[in-house]
């Protein structure tokens, strides 16, 4: 079964604030990049000509895959601090949602849940 583009969106947005709010750092690439073997470096990639715009447009975060395996241990870390449950309409990717949006909007006070995630992503 092919996924649906604007839910892959999701999901990549969704990782994306979990990896972020858990401070699991993103691999910065410069894939397709004609530039970069000529500045052999990130800095002048990464300087903003304005506030909003980088210039290189081919820089990109790459936040880690989740695996099955770690989204079972998502799961059970999250079900020591909160009550987890789930809808399986879509199988696998409805689980993968439920979980990461529960996590992003648990407030973790205490600490634990970002440093059982920083441990299981070896952060």
């Amino acid at each position: 079964m092919s996924k649906l583009i604007c839910y892959e969106e999701t999901i990549k947005s969704l990782r994306e604030r979990f990896f972020d709010k858990y401070g699991v750092k993103p691999i910065k690439t410069h894939e397709d990049c004609p530039h970069y073997e000529c500045i052999k470096g990130w800095d002048v990639c990464n300087k903003k000509e304005d506030n909003n715009s980088p210039k290189c447009t081919n820089c990109k975060k790459v936040y880690p895959d989740i695996t099955a395996e770690q989204l079972i241990e998502l799961i059970a870390i999250a079900s020591g601090y909160f009550k987890v449950s789930f809808a399986f309409e879509r199988g696998y990717d409805d689980v993968e949602e439920n979980i990461l949006e529960s996590l992003c909007n648990y407030d973790d006070l205490q600490g634990g849940v970002k440093r059982d995630v920083q441990h299981l992503f070896k952060v």
